[in-house]
């Protein structure tokens, strides 16, 4: 295998910070995420109602969790309004933050961000689902060019949804 057509893909930080490797111990406990509404839900037989889910949120809430996943709310209808009723009913508290994940094709971060719209605190995990970017190290310009233009469109979404 010709190893030289390939480029380098990692570059060092402009100011190297190895502060980390000196700590003998955390000072703070980790910030846990639940990810049980999301891969949870997927592996039953039978997936959770809206009310089971609501009562397993608060429960994930009553354990104490900060952030909580709550799973693709474009991906189905019932997703949707599991979020949606998270969100109207003020089920979520000031202190935690959700995560929603959604894929880079524009009409499904339209949806997504519809989904969080009165949301106080979220976390958006934008991801590109198109294998072949997993096997090629870097977007090609056309794709960069694309990304951009999502990145934009993001960008007024989030602005528009404040």
């Amino acid at each position: 295998m010709d190893y030289t057509k390939y480029q380098r893909g990692y570059f060092m930080p402009p100011q190297a910070s190895l502060k980390w490797v000196h700590k003998e111990y955390i000072k703070t406990p980790p910030t846990w995420c639940s990810v049980d509404l999301r891969d949870g839900n997927q592996s039953l037989i039978i997936p959770m109602s809206l009310d089971e889910k609501i009562e397993f949120f608060k429960t994930l809430v009553n354990i104490g969790f900060k952030e909580i996943e709550v799973g693709f709310p474009a991906a189905s209808e019932t997703e949707y309004v599991f979020l949606r009723t998270l969100i109207e009913q003020n089920l979520i508290p000031d202190d935690v933050t959700i995560q929603v994940l959604t894929q880079a094709r524009e009409h499904i971060i339209k949806k997504t961000f519809e989904s969080l719209k009165g949301c106080k605190k979220s976390i958006v995990h934008l991801y590109n689902d198109d294998l072949k970017d997993i096997l090629l190290p870097f977007p090609s310009i056309v794709e960069q060019q694309y990304i951009s233009s999502l990145i934009k469109k993001l960008d007024n979404l989030i602005t528009l949804h404040q």
